[in-house]
């Protein structure tokens, strides 16, 4: 043999010798030599052969009360939710529902406040019953032909334009 292939045959060793140094720790368990002892049906196991006692944790269970809570930072969104939107804008004088509860369709749910309008509807038929005794007279005048026709027509009109401001603030306040 020469001496380049004797070299080989060493260095092939050496590193024969490394991985088997290297793999033997995770073969170990395959090749059983740290096998534990296991009972058979209606026996004991035994106990390992070195001798040394096993180290046991320990401790006394004792019953105490068990609080379900979890502490979390979120947003809590419900499974349904309505949006309500108003007509017209306004305080808030009443919440006719509780939460919960069922409504139907046309239910009066919250109340605003509607003493303005209100103060307008009472202006509007202070005006009208002036505009109906201010038509009536026109109405006698023309018929003596001492008024003209378009004076009796602006008295019609003013008792008309009377009447629509009222049939307005009462359908605004029926919104309400």
């Amino acid at each position: 043999m020469t001496n380049c292939m004797i070299t080989k045959l060493v260095w092939a060793a050496v590193l024969l010798v490394a991985v088997g140094g290297l793999a033997y720790p995770k073969m170990k368990p395959m090749l059983g030599a740290d096998k534990p002892a296991v009972a058979g049906p209606g026996k004991a196991a035994s106990p390992p052969r070195s001798g040394a006692p096993l180290k046991v944790s320990t401790f006394v269970v004792e019953p105490s009360v068990f609080a379900e809570t979890i502490s979390a930072t979120g947003t809590v969104r419900a499974d349904e939710s309505v949006e309500l939107q108003a007509e017209i804008s306004g305080k808030v004088v009443s919440i006719n529902f509780t939460e919960g509860t069922l409504v139907k369709k046309g239910d009066l749910l919250v109340k605003l406040n509607d003493s303005d309008l209100r103060a307008n509807l009472e202006r509007y038929r202070h005006s009208k019953d002036l505009a109906e005794v201010r038509f009536r007279r026109y109405a006698q005048l023309f018929n003596q032909k001492v008024v003209t026709q378009d004076d009796y027509d602006s008295a019609f009109s003013e008792m008309n334009v009377q009447q629509s401001f009222i049939d307005l603030y009462e359908a605004q306040i029926e919104k309400n």
